[in-house]
Formats: C-alpha cells, structure tokens, sequence
C-alpha cells in the first residue's frame, strides 16, 4: 500500500470544481482513496462525501 500526505493550505477549505476534479481523478482507480480532517475520513471517490 502506498500512503501520501498532502497539505491542503487555504483557510477555506477545498471549494466545489477543485473537489469536482479530485473526484473524478480518484475514480479513475480501483484503489480505495480517502481524505482526512481533524479526525474524520471520508471516500475521496464521493462528491457528498468531500
């Protein structure tokens, strides 16, 4: 399994088309992707989740 860390910089967060292309991107896998803040995860795969 291989693990990266991304950083994430902005105040507000990620906003709506930049989540729209991390979806998309994430996809395009089989590979199970996720995204985590301050203790909660979420399927990077699912728009509702992000």
């Amino acid at each position: 399994m291989e693990k990266r860390d991304f950083t994430i910089t902005a105040e507000t967060g990620i906003h709506a088309r930049p989540a729209t292309i991390l979806v998309q991107t994430a996809s395009r896998y089989t590979s199970d992707v996720s995204l985590s803040y301050n203790g909660k995860s979420v399927n990077l795969k699912s728009i509702m989740g992000v």
